[in-house]
């Protein structure tokens, strides 16, 4: 296993139905580069494994869709700060700049 997907071994990460709809290539592709990095994508936030899930979306998500789905405080990342964090083998929550926004 290369030291990349190492870092990422056992990601969790939710795509937003905002991300899935403006950037069909990205929900296409997302998938297949987390899981290359030995993680995965979920189809639902519920329950303790909400907390240790890295949401990627989309700045419309922010408003009401982020305040009825998320809970408060929840870090959402763009697509590109995923793709960097598996390039430079860090934590995508290792560098708050990666933050897009806060629910």
């Amino acid at each position: 296993m290369s030291h990349w997907c190492a870092v990422c071994t056992a990601i969790r990460c939710f795509l937003t139905p905002g991300l899935v709809k403006a950037d069909k290539e990205a929900a296409a592709s997302l998938p297949l580069i987390i899981s290359s990095a030995g993680g995965q994508v979920v189809s639902h936030l519920e329950g303790s494994e909400a907390e240790e899930t890295f949401v990627l979306g989309v700045p419309g998500d922010k408003g009401a869709w982020a305040k009825r789905n998320l809970p408060a405080g929840k870090a959402v990342y763009s697509k590109e700060a995923l793709k960097t964090a598996i390039i430079r083998a860090q934590r995508l929550d290792s560098d708050v700049k990666n933050i897009m926004f806060r629910a």
